[in-house]
């Protein structure tokens, strides 16, 4: 499996790509983006799944569009996000997006979807519904843990309480991980349970 990364929009979202062979599962689409879609279609990838780590506008807001671009596929967030995706143009920024509408929902367990195989942990604290994805050595932690730091929990929809607990469920998965964040670097878990203050305390 190989990790292609797109950063979107004026909060410099991170759109992830997961291709395997002539395969494709998108993780977040913050904006609409013709980079992303391009090369989708000139890989010519089948789009399997987009799979959002929180409903919040700047991961789901292009989502529509790269559907009507690429092909339709079903649209995963976990339950407890599916109105914020619906909602997503009514963001209190202002910032001009599409409204999504996921088909799917998950929670707590095992994904399947094509010949990819995710581990899905729900992680409530920055949005109600929040998720890490696990795939094979890699995680897609969306806005519940950053390169040294973690996701903001002054929303109306955030929870001080669930991040406390979400991050102690992250910090007792075993084995290492690239860490591949909603904003900034990508980083490894094990370093974060080193140095970021919010897991190694």
């Amino acid at each position: 499996m190989i990790v292609h990364t797109f950063q979107q929009g004026l909060l410099s979202t991170n759109c992830y790509v997961l291709q395997h062979q002539n395969t494709c599962v998108v993780v977040d689409v913050a904006f609409v983006s013709q980079e992303l879609e391009n090369f989708i279609l000139q890989n010519n990838l089948q789009l399997q799944a987009v799979l959002l780590t929180h409903g919040h506008f700047d991961h789901c807001g292009g989502v529509e569009h790269l559907l009507q671009t690429v092909g339709k596929a079903d649209v995963f967030v976990h339950v407890e996000d599916v109105e914020l995706c619906k909602t997503a143009q009514q963001n209190p920024w202002g910032v001009p997006c599409q409204n999504c509408f996921p088909t799917k929902t998950y929670g707590q367990g095992r994904l399947c979807v094509g010949s990819f195989e995710f581990e899905v942990l729900h992680t409530p604290g920055h949005t109600h519904g929040s998720v890490v994805l696990l795939c094979q050595d890699k995680m897609f932690a969306g806005d519940t843990l950053f390169c040294g730091s973690i996701g903001r929990t002054d929303f109306a929809e955030s929870n001080k309480t669930a991040m406390k607990n979400s991050l102690q469920k992250i910090k007792q998965i075993q084995g290492d991980y690239t860490v591949f964040c909603g904003h900034g670097p990508a980083t490894l878990l094990s370093i974060e349970k080193e140095t970021n203050v919010f897991l190694c305390h």
